[in-house]
């Protein structure tokens, strides 16, 4: 009789054990882990060039890390006597070697940083002029081969020391020096969250404003009179937008997400709308993947190689991955996901 007992419970036990490993409601992430990076603050914004990882981490500074192994390489305290840096954005141009950072700590200059040497960064400009104690974003664009100048930077401010009006500022970099030029500045009467410069256009988050579109062509430089060429709607607020051809992906906050086609004046419709497991608040695009930062939602990731046909294919929760701040994919196709709670995450999507 115990024979007898002990073959079946061998027999369920074996069961059991293949009915879990083929498991239909074992999810199997396309987000597969690579590299787990312990920050020192709380990652808000990374950058990638070769195998140097920028990250712009709240409380922690600035660093630079091998993207690799995950190894620090070095690290930058960009305000003379500060034991707290509080790094908020950074965006680098490669070609130049050149790292933007902005920093709200005491003064919350914005920094030029050298990093042509990784292992001695050189803060080679460091400046509040145009009113830096609070930036929404930095865009880079690039210049024409033509031109004398490096680059062009674009900077969302949320309010103005004039007060009364946000504003869009213009600056360009020329002989590793930056320079103003007030000329271009667009002055608004909505908050810009986030901007995106594609071609002669410009795409800005405007929160529950939707998204508002600008031909750098036609604007007129201190126009208060919000000189906006288009406005796409949405229903929730908008925090962040990706333009890649014909199409604008925009994250709506409690909105979801949005696919919206454009036509030739850049004006544009929601074609696609997606209910994300949080409120979406970053977006990062590559040729193939949309990934969407959801706080305390996690990440969500789509497939956006048709745009027309965007369909989520993985999604992972706040019990995973902690609550996410933002996203970033490099050249190679890695995800970078900079979790609050769990530092920087580097994911290979399969």
């Amino acid at each position: 009789m115990k024979r007898v007992v002990w073959i079946l419970l061998v027999l369920v036990l074996i069961v059991g054990g293949c009915a879990k490993a083929n498991d239909p409601m074992v999810k199997t992430h396309k987000m597969q882990e690579v590299l787990r990076i312990g920050t020192t603050g709380e990652p808000y914004s990374v950058q990638v060039d070769g195998n140097l990882l920028f990250s712009a981490e709240n409380y922690g500074g600035f660093w630079i890390y091998d993207k690799n192994s995950g190894a620090a390489l070095d690290t930058l305290i960009v305000y003379n006597g500060a034991t707290v840096v509080l790094a908020k954005n950074i965006k680098i141009h490669p070609e130049s070697k050149l790292a933007l950072l902005h920093n709200l700590n005491v003064n919350g200059k914005l920094h030029t940083i050298d990093y042509s040497d990784p292992s001695s960064l050189i803060n080679i400009i460091a400046t509040d002029q145009g009113n830096t104690n609070k930036i929404n974003d930095i865009c880079l664009v690039d210049e024409p081969a033509s031109s004398d100048k490096q680059f062009t930077l674009w900077r969302a401010l949320p309010y103005t020391a004039e007060g009364d009006f946000s504003r869009i500022i213009y600056a360009y970099v020329k002989n590793n020096n930056l320079v103003f030029d007030e000329s271009k500045n667009l002055d608004i009467n909505f908050v810009p969250y986030r901007l995106c410069v594609d071609g002669n256009y410009m795409f800005v988050a405007a929160g529950f404003l939707g998204v508002r579109v600008f031909d750098l062509n036609n604007v007129t430089s201190g126009s208060y009179n919000d000189p906006y060429d288009q406005q796409i709607n949405t229903p929730g607020e908008v925090s962040d937008i990706q333009a890649k051809g014909n199409y604008l992906y925009i994250a709506d906050e409690q909105g979801g997400f949005h696919i919206a086609k454009l036509n030739a004046n850049k004006s544009g419709s929601i074609i696609k709308t997606f209910k994300t497991s949080g409120n979406a608040s970053r977006i990062a695009i590559n040729d193939s993947y949309a990934a969407v930062a959801c706080g305390s939602g996690g990440v969500n990731l789509y497939r956006i190689s048709n745009p027309e046909k965007v369909e989520l294919i993985d999604t992972m929760l706040y019990s995973e991955i902690g609550y996410v701040n933002n996203v970033y994919f490099d050249a190679d196709g890695f995800l970078y996901v900079l979790s609050r709670d769990q530092g920087i995450i580097k994911y290979r999507v399969n």
